[in-house]
């Protein structure tokens, strides 16, 4: 769980969470269009581009920002508050993007009865899709440095040995063990199997740690000793 999560009650610390992307993402959006108009109209001063190009479709950009932001929270890019920067989080946020992008030129054709050009609304797909996956990268790496950066920078300065283990058996509480070591960044181990008599489970993989019968385990935690040395 986040930092900010423990501080706030779970119900209050979403919602704020979520209010704070939602603002941002309503930046940065609006940010798009503004470069994206200057880029297309680059010989114009940014009054100039502002009153000739932006101005006229103020009120249909207001309403299909909001409408973005709809499409966003359908497409459950609010939904995990700090926790961003998936792969699965990119791919809902392009067709969030595109959605939002057909749903701009409806409402310019209604209202105003003329859209951006083409460029223009090629550019705006773009330039926000790169910035709102921007701030889900910094708003992950912050709340990734405030969870295990003091843990990192204390496993950076140890000089203790990486410790070589085994983890006994092959069932679910083992895998939990795995799990647990792995996601302690402060913990100084290594896994380098897991030893089971189980001739069925010879072999076999749990994450990248192998399964080995006993004679073989003791060939291997022999080897990785000599190894260090």
């Amino acid at each position: 769980m986040d930092r900010l999560t423990r501080v706030f009650p779970k119900k209050f610390s979403y919602t704020f969470a979520a209010a704070v992307l939602m603002l941002a993402d309503a930046a940065a959006l609006i940010a798009s269009l503004g470069l994206s108009a200057m880029l297309r109209y680059e010989r114009y001063s940014a009054i100039v581009v502002y009153q000739t190009y932006i101005r006229p479709h103020m009120l249909s950009s207001l309403v299909a920002l909001g409408v973005y932001i709809c499409i966003f929270s359908v497409y459950r890019l609010y939904a995990y508050a700090w926790r961003f920067a998936g792969l699965d989080t990119l791919k809902r946020l392009v067709l969030a993007n595109i959605l939002g992008l057909c749903a701009l030129i409806v409402i310019q054709t209604v209202i105003d009865g003329s859209t951006f050009s083409l460029a223009v609304l090629t550019l705006i797909l773009i330039t926000s899709t790169v910035m709102i996956g921007t701030i889900r990268i910094l708003l992950r790496l912050l709340s990734v440095g405030q969870k295990y950066g003091s843990r990192v920078m204390d496993l950076l300065k140890s000089d203790k040995v990486v410790k070589r283990v085994i983890v006994l058996g092959t069932e679910s509480h083992s895998v939990r063990v795995l799990g647990a070591i792995r996601e302690d960044m402060s913990a100084r181990y290594k896994v380098v199997g897991f030893l089971d008599d189980n001739p069925d489970v010879k072999g076999l993989y749990i994450g990248t740690s192998r399964s080995w019968d006993p004679p073989i385990a003791c060939k291997v935690c022999w080897m990785n000793t000599w190894s260090m040395k």
